[in-house]
């Protein structure tokens, strides 16, 4: 039996839900931050998934679609996010490291 707190299908879908109707700002601070792209003309920005190591992200930028993938280890976190709760917790350390 799965805990209704797994990063299962509809966690995900819940979680990048959120984010895109919710938190579009904090999408586009860690595609400055962690992919080093110039937040300037950035548009579309979608969360398009999270997993256990990595978030990725659609934007578009002068009319060109783009998707990046974000690893959490890349950026300095070693937790392991395999719950809604861990991701939660990952998505907010992320967005408050970037914020310094």
């Amino acid at each position: 039996m799965k805990s209704e707190q797994a990063l299962d299908e509809n966690a995900i879908a819940g979680i990048t839900s959120h984010m895109n109707d919710d938190h579009s700002e904090a999408l586009v601070l860690y595609l400055h931050a962690y992919a080093k792209i110039d937040a300037d003309g950035i548009a579309d920005v979608q969360m398009m998934g999270i997993d256990q190591t990595g978030i990725d992200i659609s934007y578009s930028v002068a009319g060109t679609s783009r998707i990046v993938r974000i690893d959490f280890a890349d950026c300095g976190f070693n937790k392991k996010v395999d719950s809604r709760a861990a991701a939660r917790a990952m998505l907010v350390d992320m967005v408050n490291a970037a914020s310094v």
